[in-house]
């Protein structure tokens, strides 16, 4: 009974808190929904073993927590993180409040695989799902026996970040990021799974666009953030210079010298503040307008004129701070449609600026080949684009590099473009810049810059706008775990339809290959290789031994070494059928040149033949030093004008000469053991490989200098060469400082090495030839003469002089220009033009110091007979006859001379020599003394007594007396003299010619005879008797006088 009053009493307590209890909750829920009617009717939002529960009022939530009282309770604790770098996922799970009397589980789906854990009851349960490298959609369920008490889901994107390659940090694959301020790409957000995916460059903006900005306050300080991260981590950076906009004026183009010094200003600062930054693109998309902006591009030849400016001076002072600075000219979208007053074709935009003289300020030409077409044949778009690229850029003389600096194709709604079709895609794409020896390839983008699925701009990425992984970005990540730090081979054929493509990856050779057409699968028998998905998961054959090839890449590993020589010179040769068809003329001038060609190409040929054992080292050395030689050739044909062309001709030859060589390089690169490695021998194959790069360094050296020492030339072509050459070079160098060791190592050193050598000795060639013609122009255009002092024949010395407006140096003849000839012959002056040693012949046959000869007579002689005169001198100019001082006009050569008188023949060459003979023709007189009036007459001046006695015939004896003296027998007769005989007869004596009567005849009896002939009255008889030289009897006259003059020159 008291137990039943007790119990009554228990339960009316217990109903009256109950009725209280629910009283309190209706007056709180009346009080709810006054509230909320006041204040909006917002929700009520409450979670209760995991459900949430919304209610307008405090009814519902009684009903839920009436329902649930007495049942379990269920908590759980999880990292929020939708991105994690770890595999297993955990989750802490407590049920507490259990039925003792059930189980409780947790059921887990990932991605379609179901798990169970059995739970402990009233504790924590750490549970741990191991996660798949992609996105993990998970489902789970919170289980008492079998029924489910609570669920949720969740979605985590897992990945495991890149593992380092070797050789890694050369790879040249990139993407674009947007690292800005505002609402655009946050390096906090993606920065890591940047870092992590393996891209080695980035592609950012540098923007200089808004009229806001300050030059000279530049805010840097985001730049600096985001460059400090990557740079940190070995990631590379290309600098887009975005400039134009409202900051260049209303036209926003850089137009102006002033725009280009504010172009260069900036590009100058970001150059010094980011000195690890080494490559720069001047503008994007130069090329494209749009009507939406009403902008126009750089279009007319105006604009890029003035783009090419711009391109010209930013790397001329770019180079200043760091001349490894690498200047990428274009950036061009590549479209495709017609030529407009806003957008350019990308093929004519390249060919204007080649044609403004860009060409030889620019190291990379840079483009977007973007080729998103969702199309059964795949990619023909992409490799036309770069085909056409290419050959524009060959024909422009070659040796540019060439970086797709934007591609991709976004995963959107329209293009119906999935997530799996936009990985694919990228992979394929990728590969091809391989094959086109890009040297650099940026995908377009690593993150989603929007949210809406229908609009293109915003899907290119590969990240989510919200930071997460798209399925492309573990594509790309297992494309650059696969060949960072390998070498492309090239093209494989392998079964039709399937495009495969074969790296060496460590030295062993990987095939990536998917089927050509979407629309066509292929099948392989599955063996011999191992096979991987395009996110690097097994694939496992079919019930028939076969795998299934779809427009999704997949790579096959451990394949067979003959790979490697099958797509080598499957490459090669198809690049030497392109290269005879594109100068089938040049070569057909070129001697034995398609001979030779023909031979290394069917050697390549049968590579492909081999099996799996390696290649000799010494014999691809061989074959690569064959086909370069085919340079060499060209190279000396264009030396010896036999190919009639110009330099950028051959360049273009040598261009397409060096993209076949890679194929050879790389057949060096695989038949080349890694000797490094070996035990016995590291130490002796390091020296000889240190020789070896020692001996490129001094080439490499040599061939600067010759460029450099001959600054006049412009070595457009053999200084690119050089670059290339110098590039290999490094490359080869820096493998050959690694301590790391790698099958792949000792090939890469080789090849490198042996192509930089190669490409410099071409250089070498190609500069020493570009020398001599410009030498030769310099020469014809400034000739070297020699002038002489005298052209016409002379007796004097002759100065021979170089003349030229060269300049010149002479080497002998003391240095000195001029030679002094003093007898005619040849003298040849030896100098030097450019460095080129000549030489000239100075001759000289018009000096004639030899004077004439004149035979038959000789100088004072005196002829009683005529004489011939003979003159002798191949050179006369002037014969010249005076006869008693008078010149005997119209005298000849060789006339004979018969008249008495005397005479001066004077006979004088051209050169100017002259010879006079004088001479005397005075016939025999008669000596016989005349006798005539008491006077004798004709007495020979000079004659003395005696002789006159001896001589005189008169009888008896007589003295002969003067001025009443007789003379002694030595006297001498003188006119006026008297002969007295014994009979006292007196004779006066008449000496001819003694006019004045001292005995002699000279000069002053012409003084007197001629006074006579003058004035007739100073002579007396005697004196008239003795002036009478020519006894004609008659008066005198000038026929006495000349008669007097020869003798007083015979009696000398």
């Amino acid at each position: 009974m008291r137990e039943d009053i007790k119990l009554k009493k228990r339960l009316i307590k217990f109903f009256i808190w109950l009725i209280i209890i629910i009283f309190v909750i209706k007056i709180i829920s009346v009080l709810t929904v006054w509230y909320y009617s006041h204040l909006g009717n917002k929700l009520a939002i409450n979670k209760i073993n995991g459900k949430t529960v919304f209610s307008q009022n405090l009814g519902d939530l009684v009903a839920v927590i009436e329902d649930n009282m007495f049942n379990e309770q269920v908590t759980h604790k999880e990292d929020t993180s939708k991105v994690t770098k770890s595999q297993k996922h955990s989750i802490e799970v407590k049920v507490s409040n259990c039925n003792s009397n059930s189980e409780y589980y947790v059921t887990y789906n990932v991605n379609n695989t179901e798990n169970n854990v059995k739970l402990e009851k009233n504790k924590n349960n750490t549970i741990d799902i191991d996660l798949e490298e992609a996105k993990n959609d998970i489902s789970i369920n919170v289980k008492r026996d079998n029924e489910v008490i609570d669920s949720w889901n969740n979605t985590i994107y897992y990945y495991e970040p890149y593992k380092k390659q070797f050789l890694d940090e050369l790879s040249s694959k990139g993407v674009q990021v947007h690292y800005r301020d505002g609402n655009w790409e946050n390096v906090d957000k993606t920065g890591d799974m940047l870092i992590d995916s393996g891209v080695k460059y980035v592609r950012a903006d540098f923007i200089l666009r808004d009229k806001k900005i300050k030059l000279n306050n530049y805010n840097f300080s985001y730049y600096d953030k985001w460059i400090k991260k990557v740079s940190n981590n070995n990631i590379k950076i290309i600098a887009i210079l975005n400039m134009g906009g409202e900051f260049f004026g209303d036209d926003m183009k850089i137009n102006s010298n002033e725009d280009i010094e504010k172009a260069v200003s900036f590009a100058k600062k970001i150059a010094e503040r980011y000195p690890q930054i080494v490559d720069y693109e001047i503008l994007n998309e130069p090329n494209l307008g749009t009507k939406y902006y009403n902008y126009v591009g750089y279009t007319s030849d105006e604009y890029i004129a003035w783009y090419s400016n711009l391109i010209q001076n930013v790397s001329t002072e770019l180079k200043k701070i760091n001349p490894d600075i690498n200047v990428m000219t274009g950036s061009l979208a590549t479209i495709n449609n017609n030529d407009t007053e806003i957008n350019l074709r990308y093929d004519t935009f390249f060919n204007k600026i080649i044609n403004q003289g860009t060409y030889k300020y620019t190291d990379t030409i840079s483009y977007h080949p973007y080729d998103w077409n969702n199309i059964s044949k795949q990619n023909e778009k992409i490799y036309d684009t770069i085909e056409k690229v290419n050959n524009i850029f060959n024909n422009a003389g070659g040796f540019i590099k060439q970086a797709v600096t934007e591609y991709g194709i976004a995963s959107y709604n329209n293009n119906k473009v999935t997530e799996d079709i936009q990985a694919s895609k990228l992979v394929q794409q990728t590969v091809i810049t391989d094959f086109e020896n890009a040297d650099k390839a940026i995908l377009y983008n690593f993150w989603n810059v929007g949210t809406d699925a229908n609009n293109i701009e915003h899907n290119f990425g590969l990240l989510n706008n919200d930071g997460t992984p798209k399925k492309s970005y573990y594509a790309m990540k297992n494309y650059y775990e696969n060949t960072n730090g390998a070498v492309y081979i090239g093209k494989v054929d392998i079964k039709e339809g399937l495009e495969a493509h074969v790296y060496d990856k460590d030295g062993k050779p990987v095939i990536i290959a998917w089927a050509e057409d979407n629309q066509n699968n292929i099948e392989l028998n599955y063996k011999d290789f191992n096979a991987k998905d395009l996110y690097g998961k097994a694939i496992l054959a079919d019930n028939n031994k076969k795998i299934t090839i779809t427009s999704s890449p997949v790579y096959l590993y451990d394949v067979d070494y003959s790979y490697f020589y099958k797509a080598i010179s499957k490459t090669a040769v198809e690049k030497y059928n392109k290269f005879k068809e594109k100068f089938s003329t040049e070569l057909g001038n070129i001697p034995d040149i398609l001979t030779e060609i023909n031979q290394t190409q069917n050697y390549i040929y049968t590579v492909r033949e081999r099996e799996a054992q390696k290649l000799q080292q010494e014999t691809s050395i061989l074959a690569m030093e064959k086909h370069y030689n085919i340079g060499m050739l060209i190279l000396n044909a264009y030396k010896d004008g036999k190919i009639n062309c110009d330099a950028t001709k051959i360049s273009s030859m040598l261009d397409m000469l060096n993209n076949i060589g890679e194929s050879y390089k790389n057949l060096v690169i695989v038949s080349t053991n890694n000797t490094i490695n070996s035990n016995m021998n590291d130490l002796e194959n390091v020296n000889v490989y240190q020789n070896i790069m020692e001996k490129t360094e001094s080439e490499i050296n040599d061939v600067s200098n010759l460029i450099k020492n001959s600054s006049e030339v412009e070595f457009i072509y053999p200084r690119k060469i050089l670059e290339f050459g110098i590039e290999k070079y490094r490359k080869a160098q820096y493998v050959n400082k690694l301590t790391e060791q790698n099958d792949i190592k000792g090939g890469i050193l080789a090849g490198e090495n042996l192509n930089a050598e190669l490409l410099v000795t071409w250089a070498k060639e190609f500069a020493n030839i570009q020398i001599n013609k410009y030498i030769d122009n310099y020469i014809n255009e400034n000739p070297v003469t020699i002038t002489y002092s005298e052209q016409n024949l002379t007796n004097k010395d002759i100065t021979a002089r170089i003349e030229t407006n060269a300049d010149i140096d002479v080497i002998n003849n003391s240095k000195s220009k001029e030679y002094i000839f003093k007898e005619n012959g040849t003298f040849v002056f030896e100098y030097e033009i450019k460095g080129r040693k000549l030489s000239i012949q100075a001759i000289v046959n018009n000096i004639d110091k030899t004077s004439p000869q004149i035979l038959g007579i000789k100088e004072g002689q005196k002829y009683q007979e005529g004489v011939t005169p003979q003159i002798i001198d191949e050179n006369l100019s002037e014969i010249k006859l005076i006869k008693d001082g008078e010149e005997v006009k119209d005298y000849k050569q060789n006339t004979k001379i018969t008249q008495e008188g005397v005479y001066q023949l004077t006979v004088k060459d051209k050169a100017g020599n002259e010879t006079t003979v004088n001479f005397i023709i005075i016939y025999p007189e008669d000596e016989r003394y005349q006798i005539k009036d008491k006077k004798v007459t004709n007495i020979k001046a000079g004659t003395q007594i005696k002789k006159l006695k001896e001589k005189l015939q008169i009888s008896g004896n007589y003295n002969i007396k003067r001025n009443n003296k007789e003379l002694k027998e030595t006297e001498k007769v003188a006119t006026g003299d008297i002969l007295e005989t014994q009979d006292s007869e007196k004779y006066i004596l008449i000496v001819k010619g003694d006019v004045n009567k001292d005995g002699e005849v000279n000069i002053k009896d012409v003084v007197k005879m001629r006074k006579y002939l003058l004035v007739k009255n100073n002579l007396d008889e005697n004196e008239k008797l003795a002036a009478d030289t020519d006894l004609d009897g008659k008066d005198i006259n000038i026929k006495d006088l000349i008669k007097m003059r020869i003798i007083i020159l015979a009696g000398k």
